[in-house]
């Protein structure tokens, strides 16, 4: 019989003895364990079981819970004798930098040092222990957040010291949302800053402390090593695409199936449509555990993870992005791949500097999946799954549409009313300020234009059907504007032409006459929109001028 389904519950304790819903990963514990690896980073998007997973790890392994060992009993890991016998017998240090969200690189470094002195105060048995000298004693007997930079940079490493001289064992550290503070410091303005300090107390807790077993952390973003993790070479990382712990967070189609019929829920394409569509590694179908907890409670199909996050760092990338990047988002909410070079280490400096910043974080945040390797650096990427397309277009707007003194708000106003004279100035303004020779000069111009047309449209997403190369008549036209309210707002179709040669007039001219023989607007007209609502302009591009008519 199905659990009761405890929303956002990271304890493993507490889901045991409730014995509240639970997916087992535990056999993800035994891996992690004999990979002979001594730091593992994994990376997934937000909600994702991270930090559920660690509780676990740390419940496992503990020998502050050697007492707690039956809330294992019929899970993966307890069939493992090896590892059972393992079970409650580690000093576990386990923090969390979740809570390292505030404006002020003070205020980060502060509560930094107050997770820091939490996790010594769970050890403050050191303090009379006679494994460690009175020097070490008194050390931990006057740490508390409000010590120097200084000694608070070294005390994760001496406090695996500590451990390992009290128990004989050498500890795992165990470190949740490592990059949380990092996010929050680029977003507020003050990376440079905390950089300073972070840097040296992962260096010193992870790469030089010889004193530690194992160690396991867990973040959103792979923050390049340059800026966190310099020179060290013993972590390994599990990103979005690695071929390791793929299941380990998240829940597989299989899970969630299970899970529906344990809860007499029928509905699965539905939910396929919904939730479906992560990837990690090799393994497609992964579920994200915050959506699917939250629907076997309310038995709704509706967004769930979307609002869960303030998404200001990608909206601040996407809105320097430039037209190319509403071009994109054009083609994604239209259930479109576009193809992308993304980096998965991420270096905060180089943010803003161009696309491949935007798509690498949209990946990593979970909105994008990647469809395709194309084996030359590039993926085809798209929107995840359907409950991310409604969230993203929900943003888009909100991220598109506080620009209405610019041109590309000038132009679709001008396009509404029909103003052909508005029109050409608006697009040539946007030509000369954004266009490049390069861009003009490409292998496939028509593409290039096109795409920087469909993405000035993409704020009319409400009133409008936009298709784009769909058969009409007898042939296929670039772009058509289908209004939603039939009797108030006219539709439009737009033909473009890259002059190659002749006069931009003479091209134009091709457009209007293309449009009428192959009678573009007849799918308009079949769909009982009357032909006098119907609007048809040709835009003809010849490298940087513009001509509308």
């Amino acid at each position: 019989m199905a659990g009761q389904v405890s929303i956002g519950n990271q304890s493993f304790e507490d889901m045991r003895e409730t014995k509240a819903f639970y997916v087992d990963k535990t056999s993800h514990i035994s891996t992690w364990w004999n990979s002979g690896v001594p730091v593992t980073l994994i990376t997934r998007p937000r909600r994702f079981g991270k930090t559920l997973f660690l509780d676990t790890v740390n419940q496992f392994f503990s020998s502050a819970f050697q007492n707690q060992q039956e809330l294992f009993d019929g899970l993966a890991v307890w069939r493992d004798p090896a590892m059972r016998d393992l079970a409650g017998t580690i000093p576990v240090i386990s923090l969390t930098f979740a809570d390292v969200k505030v404006p002020t690189c003070e205020d980060a470094k502060a509560l930094i040092k107050a997770a820091l002195s939490e996790v010594m105060d769970q050890f403050d048995y050191l303090i009379d222990s006679s494994a460690l000298t009175a020097k070490e004693q008194n050390y931990f007997r006057a740490f508390s957040m409000e010590v120097s930079d200084a000694v608070s940079l070294q005390c994760l490493k001496n406090l695996s010291a500590a451990l390992y001289k009290h128990h004989g064992v050498r500890p795992i550290i165990l470190l949740d949302e490592y990059d949380t503070p990092l996010l929050e410091a680029w977003e507020q303005g003050y990376w440079d800053e905390l950089i300073s300090y972070v840097r040296p107390l992962m260096n010193s807790t992870f790469k030089t402390n010889k004193f530690i077993r194992k160690a396991l952390l867990t973040g959103i973003t792979r923050i390049s090593k340059e800026s966190i993790f310099s020179d060290l070479n013993n972590m390994h990382v599990i990103s979005t695409t690695s071929s390791e712990y793929e299941t380990a967070c998240g829940f597989t189609q299989e899970e969630v199936f299970q899970a529906m019929d344990d809860f007499g829920l029928t509905d699965k394409d539905a939910v396929r449509d919904w939730y479906d569509g992560f990837t990690f590694g090799q393994v497609r179908d992964i579920y994200n555990p915050w959506s699917i907890t939250c629907y076997l409670r309310e038995k709704k199909l509706k967004p769930y993870w979307m609002n869960t996050s303030s998404n200001l760092l990608i909206s601040r990338e996407v809105k320097s992005g430039g037209i190319g990047v509403k071009s994109s988002f054009e083609r994604l909410l239209q259930g479109l791949p576009i193809r992308a070079a993304i980096k998965e280490e991420i270096a905060f400096p180089e943010l803003g500097s161009g696309e491949t910043a935007l798509w690498s974080l949209m990946l990593a945040s979970g909105y994008l999946r990647i469809a395709a390797d194309n084996r030359d650096g590039t993926y085809d990427l798209q929107l995840t799954n359907r409950e991310v397309r409604e969230g993203v277009q929900g943003l888009v707007e909100a991220w598109f549409t506080d620009r209405s003194t610019d041109d590309y708000d000038v132009f679709v106003r001008a396009l509404l009313a029909c103003d052909v004279e508005t029109m050409n100035l608006a697009l040539q303004r946007l030509a000369l300020e954004m266009f490049s020779f390069f861009d003009a000069g490409s292998d496939q111009p028509e593409r290039f234009y096109h795409g920087f047309v469909l993405g000035l449209l993409v704020t009319l997403r409400k009133r409008y059907v936009l298709t784009s190369n769909r058969e009409s008549g007898f042939g296929r036209y670039d772009i058509m504007l289908e209004p939603l309210d039939r009797e108030h707002d006219k539709a439009f179709v737009l033909e473009f032409k890259v002059c190659t040669s002749g006069t931009p007039e003479a091209a134009l001219k091709e457009a209007k006459e293309q449009i009428e023989d192959r009678r573009y607007a007849t799918a308009l007209i079949a769909r009982g929109i009357a032909p006098e609502r119907i609007h048809a302009y040709g835009i003809v591009f010849d490298k940087k001028r513009v001509l509308v008519g």
